[in-house]
């Protein structure tokens, strides 16, 4: 009886420490924002969007600043690399943008040029490009970093940094990926050399993996398969991700029944060639992946850039101003409707979006919204569904107060304004019943 109670303790036990290790796990697992930051969704056609991947994939957006400017790319074979300008196919970023999020930056709900909850993939993916990258968790313990604010509440931003990590993984060759156009001087701007970098955005990955990406993977069926259309009829998992945007400029998404782009008739990997098949068979996917590197896919096609891009109202690229309705806040805990008294309002008096994030360091203070946009006069905005100004609310929670009555103090930062932080105070007091019906006191 004794060595049953035993053994029952000690199961339990082992059960105790796995939920704690798998709690901890979860904490260090949880994406950058606990609460979801609130953006600003363009038009529905998108044509703010396509502008900005355009601008973007021409290495001009945010040119200068090191967070979010487009690198230099390379070209050559594996024994003559070199730099090129930093630029990459406006086609592609395109694709990618639709197969990541249709193009969107806040959720579906959420109405066409207003503001509302930021598009969180489970994988903690971001916005328009579903930027993952230094997006898990704070990167200054629990204080967010403005590249991560821009990232997820701003639509410009997180089509550059989208763009700066594909021309990255473009340029992981030849050390860690193979490389498409040996007979091609693997030049960029060729659409069918990206074969492997479009393949990387979501992950380099092969059989065996939570989300393998390999064409002869058995999991996608034999080859030849029918090319994705893009529009819903086949699902995505039937389908290497390098070959559901290649299938969506085959076959253009459509909004209000017009493409978003031109087809283009772009080649894969003939898997039913011994070329092409050789060179990707499942015994060479092994790092560092020298003997994949294949030639361009034929036909080829070229990247068409635009004639000229210059930054317009539309593109969200003004340069904002902020101001906020009070440096103080006293709040009454038990108070009913004191809305406008937990409430600061930022206003972007300039142009363009203003990013702001809120925090605090006091465990009794609780913001409801931890980063959002305020509108500039240029943007536009549906007045019906839409409020140009941002709201931080402010909540207490009594059961942490150290005292009946406290001060404690909350940071907003503008990610994208080179200005100080501005510091608001919050007085806090608990008001509590005496004994004596009708009669109340504050401490």
């Amino acid at each position: 009886m004794k060595k049953f109670h035993v053994q029952t303790i000690f199961i339990v036990s082992i059960f105790l420490i796995i939920a704690i290790f798998n709690l901890g796990e979860k904490q260090a697992n949880a994406c950058a924002f606990l609460n979801t930051p609130h953006t600003y969704e363009a038009d529905k056609n998108r044509s703010a969007y396509l502008k900005l991947l355009e601008y973007a994939a021409s290495g001009k957006l945010f040119k200068g600043d090191s967070n979010f400017e487009l690198p230099t790319g390379e070209a050559g074979t594996r024994q003559n690399r070199r730099e090129v300008n930093a630029e990459l196919p406006q086609e592609i970023l395109k694709s990618i943008a639709w197969v990541e999020s249709e193009i969107l930056m806040a959720t579906t709900q959420v109405a066409y040029n207003s503001k509302g909850p930021a598009l969180i993939a489970f994988d903690c993916g971001y916005g328009i490009m579903q930027v993952t990258s230094g997006m898990q968790k704070p990167a200054i313990g629990k204080i967010l970093s403005k590249e991560q604010v821009l990232i997820a509440n701003h639509p410009s931003y997180n089509i550059a940094k989208g763009a700066e990590i594909l021309i990255e993984k473009w340029n992981q060759a030849p050390q860690s990926r193979p490389i498409v156009g040996t007979d091609t001087d693997s030049d960029p701007n060729i659409l069918e050399n990206w074969y492997y970098a479009t393949w990387s955005y979501n992950g380099f990955s092969g059989p065996g993996t939570n989300k393998s990406n390999h064409p002869l993977d058995p999991i996608f069926g034999s080859w030849p398969r029918p090319v994705y259309t893009c529009d819903g009829r086949y699902p995505k998992n039937q389908f290497p991700y390098q070959e559901l945007v290649w299938g969506c400029l085959n076959n253009p998404p459509k909004v209000s029944g017009k493409q978003l782009w031109q087809k283009i008739n772009i080649s894969l990997p003939n898997l039913s060639d011994p070329i092409f098949a050789n060179k990707l068979a499942l015994s060479n996917f092994n790092y560092p992946y020298a003997a994949m590197d294949m030639p361009t896919p034929k036909p080829i096609h070229y990247s068409t850039k635009p004639q000229s891009i210059n930054p317009s109202n539309d593109m969200m690229l003004g340069k904002p101003n902020a101001s906020l309705s009070k440096d103080k806040l006293r709040i009454q805990t038990n108070a009913k409707n004191n809305l406008a008294d937990r409430t600061i309002i930022i206003t972007n008096n300039g142009l363009g979006l203003l990013s702001w994030n809120a925090y605090t360091t006091y465990p009794w203070i609780v913001l409801e919204k931890p980063a959002g946009i305020a509108l500039g006069k240029d943007i536009e905005c549906n007045m019906t569904k839409c409020q140009r100004e941002s709201e931080v609310i402010i909540k207490i929670n009594p059961t942490l107060l150290p005292d009946t009555r406290a001060i404690g103090k909350i940071v907003i930062q503008f990610a994208n304004l080179n200005i100080a932080d501005r510091v608001i105070t919050v007085d806090a007091f608990a008001e509590f019943n005496s004994g004596v019906s009708g009669i109340s006191k504050i401490y």
